[in-house]
């Protein structure tokens, strides 16, 4: 009998023991799951898909650093396993295309509905994104580098003179302005004012943008000698008129306009507005200053056509702690909603014109804007340059009204085709050594300053720039 009481005891103390041993042991993975999920991403974050993705997933707690980071320092953070952050925001150019072939990236096979979204990717962009068929990366942001040129004020100076085609071409027309036009149009510009050392450093990047075998050919090539060439004699030019040498502060660009824009970049299949309000801050020579047209240079006249882009993805961090919470935020980007230019850019079944979903609610106050000017110019008390402003805002919303079939396109025919055009053509320099040796080491931007200052002749400039992409070729072999 008292051993049995012994058994009895001995059992009742063990399951005491693990009553209390239960109670006091960390939580297990079945507790851990109930906790709230978390994610933390780097990059400069969509604030459109942070709404969407808080609203889909309220329980997550979305950390956002806006803080850019390039694929380099991406590489870093891989190699170091850093788990701090779950998803990152970065700049495809070629580092990150060398992180991608390693298999750095966490795969985004498992998701069903990015892998469907890529189904009608052009071949580029799938390029950029998979690595042997594997989808490692989705694009974020998609943008062209291009040239515009105000044609009334082409017009205006140069009559019926064709446009300029080639760099050289747009030099030419420069020079000949400075020469015979400056003096009668001194509210208008080329550019935003001159300066050559930043313009030297555009074009020489332009050309490595478009060159990938620039190491071999920069020193000799022609068309890049005679730009550079033609640049300084528009600097020499505008220093003999005493015109200024630097570009525009704001100050300095108030009541004035230009005639191009010049290495500017935009959203693929954004297009700028047909026509703008025409108050007086915004004519110069009566012409609108804002009403730029997309115009193709390119370096030589048998040169094929590119579209120059730059293009940043979501990369999940294979280390990171809450990669399905990563993929989730992804998934949420690659949604029309997100950002129907990128979604158009992106998908080539994307043919028909996507209408402004806020079209409607802005008829309703254009028409209210319109009671209200004609309300206010009714009064005798304007004085000439506000009735002036009044009456270019009342013209702008009539008009807006008067052509809203055409007006209230997000995304036009007419830009769905041209940048269809572009996109056929374009080129991410995936595999261009030298732009991304360039961003870190600041060698072109010293070799430009000490060209454009006198200290070295332009053969030694562009010799020593060849030479400095060729050691970014052996350094990266």
């Amino acid at each position: 009998m008292m051993q049995k009481k012994r058994i009895i005891c001995c059992w009742l103390a063990m399951i005491m023991f693990l009553l209390c041993f239960h109670t006091l042991a960390p939580a297990s993975a079945d507790t851990a799951e109930t906790e709230p999920s978390k994610l933390t991403m780097q990059g400069m974050s969509s604030v459109k898909v942070n709404e969407i993705f808080r609203s889909s997933y309220p329980e997550t707690l979305l950390t956002c650093n806006y803080e850019t980071i390039s694929a380099d320092e991406l590489s870093t953070k891989l190699l170091t396993q850093d788990d701090s952050v779950d998803l990152y925001m970065v700049q495809v150019d070629a580092s990150y295309a060398s992180i991608k072939s390693k298999g750095y990236f966490a795969s985004l096979a498992g998701s069903e509905l990015l892998q469907q979204c890529c189904q009608d990717l052009s071949d580029t962009i799938l390029e950029a994104i998979t690595e042997d068929d594997v989808l490692v990366a989705y694009p974020a942001s998609l943008r062209f580098s291009g040239f515009g040129v105000n044609l009334d004020y082409w017009q205006l100076v140069f009559g019926d003179d064709p446009l300029p085609e080639t760099m050289e071409d747009l030099l030419d027309a420069w020079i000949l302005y400075e020469e015979s036009y400056a003096d009668e149009y001194p509210l208008l510009d080329i550019w935003y004012g001159f300066d050559e050392e930043k313009l030297c450093r555009a074009f020489i990047t332009h050309y490595i943008e478009s060159h990938e075998d620039a190491a071999s050919t920069l020193a000799s090539d022609a068309a890049l000698r005679t730009v550079l060439e033609k640049l300084a004699k528009v600097a020499e030019i505008r220093k003999a008129h005493q015109r200024t040498l630097s570009e525009w502060d704001v100050e300095e660009s108030e009541g004035k306009a230009t005639m191009f824009s010049l290495f500017a970049t935009r959203d693929a299949m954004y297009r700028n507005p047909s026509f703008y309000v025409n108050t007086q801050e915004n004519l110069v020579y009566d012409i609108s200053i804002f009403q730029y047209s997309p115009i193709s240079l390119v370096w030589a006249k048998e040169d094929e056509a590119q579209a120059i882009g730059f293009m940043t993805v979501y990369v999940v961090n294979p280390y990171g702690k809450h990669q399905q919470e990563a993929i989730r935020y992804i998934e949420c980007a690659a949604q029309l909603e997100a950002n129907p230019y990128l979604y158009y850019a992106l998908h080539t079944t994307m043919t028909e014109p996507y209408e402004d979903p806020t079209f409607p609610s802005r008829v309703q106050t254009l028409s209210e804007n319109v009671e209200r000017l004609e309300a206010q110019l009714h009064s005798d008390d304007l004085d000439a340059d506000t009735r002036f402003d009044l009456e270019a805002e009342l013209s702008y919303n009539q008009r807006i009204l008067q052509e809203q079939d055409q007006r209230k396109w997000l995304i036009s025919a007419e830009t769905i085709a041209a940048d269809r055009a572009s996109l056929s053509h374009l080129n991410l320099n995936l595999n261009n050594l030298y732009l991304s040796a360039m961003t870190s080491s600041g060698d072109i931007e010293q070799l430009c300053s000490r060209y454009v200052s006198g200290n070295i002749t332009l053969d030694m400039f562009l010799k020593n720039l060849a030479d400095t992409l060729h050691m970014i070729t052996l350094e990266t072999n």
